[in-house]
């Protein structure tokens, strides 16, 4: 499951204020629905990776080479998720990739380019 700290905070009607309460939270919900895997986007702050089995993982945003608007960061991000799920890749190397094709991808006007090197990524071979 991939949710943003937002919808983290609606689906489970719970206020988020601090990051214990936001890992209680999140613990909370991958017991509750035996979800194995959780990733939370955290917008400029980065985002996290929670398993069932408790082991959880951190990770910083690059910062954007340029900041145009956040349309399809969030997309962008749970793309990266999929590719790793569906290739074996460990979370940790899936959660660096996902931000920083986040981040880049706010540098776009809207979700997309036709610039096709933009989507040549390392991770991708």
């Amino acid at each position: 499951v991939k949710l943003n700290v937002d919808e983290l905070a609606r689906i489970t009607g719970q206020s988020i204020d601090s990051k214990p309460q936001r890992h209680a939270v999140a613990r909370e919900l991958l017991d509750r629905y035996r979800i194995e895997q959780l990733y939370v986007t955290l917008g400029a702050a980065g985002a996290e990776w929670f398993s069932l089995s408790g082991e959880q993982i951190s990770v910083p945003a690059p910062r954007p080479s340029a900041w145009v608007d956040a349309v399809g960061a969030g997309d962008a991000f749970a793309s990266v998720v999929l590719h790793g799920q569906v290739h074996g890749r460990d979370p940790e190397s899936t959660l660096l990739d996902a931000v920083k094709f986040a981040a880049d991808v706010c540098g776009l006007s809207g979700a997309t380019t036709d610039r096709r090197e933009f989507y040549e990524r390392s991770f991708l071979t």
